[in-house]
């Protein structure tokens, strides 16, 4: 079937290079448009013909035969080889026999771009919805909802995917780079691809078969190739990878995981941080506000409050550098020795040694966090 529109938007087209009136019919003989409005709605016996026969061209070189017809030519217009229309185009048949030839190519061109058009919006509006599902619906559709829409797009629930949030310094660009990775095939076809709520690129990539110690340096190369196209576009971005998932309803806990980690890792230096790297200070981040009071809050009150911020800094810097001295001096850019003395103090009022005990650092560790959560 013909839309209306659409060959109403043809006739005015052709207008533009032919006086020849045209005529577009529907399967049912009827004219849908015409270069003569008066003859639109009426019935033209010859379109029907060709709909209902086997004839795909019919020269009519008298109207008095036809109802409705006029002496030209008439053609089928056919879409995946079914004819969906008749094109007429009225004039002596020897003399617009080619014209008419490159007006009915022409239109069934046009109908089959504007198909097309449709296909990739209707799409790319699944694509949309799909992903707006995965990442921000608290209660997304069941599993087997989402594998049913990801199949039909073309994606394969059963893989491997890690998620990647890429801040770029170009916000308002996001969604256009994101179509340039698809075009310049950058992404794999079981790569998903969306732009955040915030305008970051989010993308879940594929890892067929990938080693968990191997996962870095796959990542770290793919994200090369992008880095170098982003930067022919004059963009630089940040990377920040999240967690391995294998199941559909939880990409969005993957993705909450990247924006702790782009939060987390704000005011650090470098463009590229794996989550799996900040396990410990994540979990410390959830950890509940009134457990930690209750296990702490007597505690606290054997510490001066003038030396509860001080100590927080330090050992969370000792933390950050597994217990390192050099580097933890370093950090504070203070000396190893004044760095000493201030520990020592911690040590000697919680009589613990945390360089040589496991278990006494995971006690500073989380009182330290304790304190910060209460100042």
């Amino acid at each position: 079937m013909i839309d209306v529109a659409l060959a109403e938007k043809f006739i005015r087209k052709a207008a533009n290079y032919t006086d020849y009136n045209i005529n577009i019919m529907n399967e049912k003989g009827i004219i849908i448009a015409s270069s003569d409005p008066a003859r639109v709605g009426s019935f033209h016996e010859v379109a029907y013909q060709i709909i209902s026969g086997d004839k795909d061209v019919v020269e009519v070189v008298s109207s008095d035969h036809f109802q409705g017809g006029r002496v030209g030519i008439n053609m089928a217009v056919l879409m995946h080889r079914k004819k969906i229309g008749v094109l007429g185009i009225t004039g002596d048949p020897e003399e617009i026999r080619s014209i008419a030839q490159i007006l009915k190519m022409s239109m069934e061109t046009m109908i089959e771009y504007e198909a097309q058009n449709r296909k990739n919006y209707l799409q790319q509006n699944l694509r949309t919805r799909f992903m707006d599902a995965l990442l921000y619906q608290e209660e997304a559709d069941s599993e087997g909802e989402l594998t049913a829409v990801s199949t039909q797009l073309g994606y394969d629930p059963q893989l491997l995917r890690i998620p990647v949030l890429v801040e770029v310094d170009r916000p308002e660009e996001a969604y256009g780079l994101l179509e340039q990775l698809h075009r310049q095939s950058l992404l794999g076809a079981q790569d998903l691809g969306a732009v955040t709520r915030s305008n970051n690129i989010l993308l879940f990539r594929s890892l067929r078969n990938q080693p968990f110690h191997e996962y870095k340096y796959a990542l770290t190369t793919f994200l090369d190739t992008l880095s170098a196209h982003f930067a022919q576009q004059d963009v630089s971005c940040r990377y920040f990878v999240g967690t391995f998932q294998e199941k559909y309803r939880y990409y969005r806990n993957a993705f909450q995981h990247c924006r702790w980690l782009r939060q987390h890792c704000a005011e650090r230096k470098g463009d590229l941080f794996f989550f799996y790297d900040f396990v410990g200070d994540y979990m410390r981040s959830i950890a509940p506000v009134y457990e930690l009071n209750r296990i702490y809050a007597a505690v606290e009150g054997q510490m001066e409050e003038e030396r509860k911020g001080p100590a927080v800094e330090l050992i969370e810097t000792l933390r950050r550098n597994n217990y390192n001295l050099n580097e933890s001096s370093r950090e504070l850019f203070i000396h190893k020795n004044t760095l000493i003395f201030r520990f020592n103090k911690i040590k000697d009022l919680f009589n613990v040694n945390p360089i040589q005990s496991t278990t006494d650092r995971e006690f500073l560790d989380w009182f330290a966090l304790y304190l910060k959560m209460n100042r």
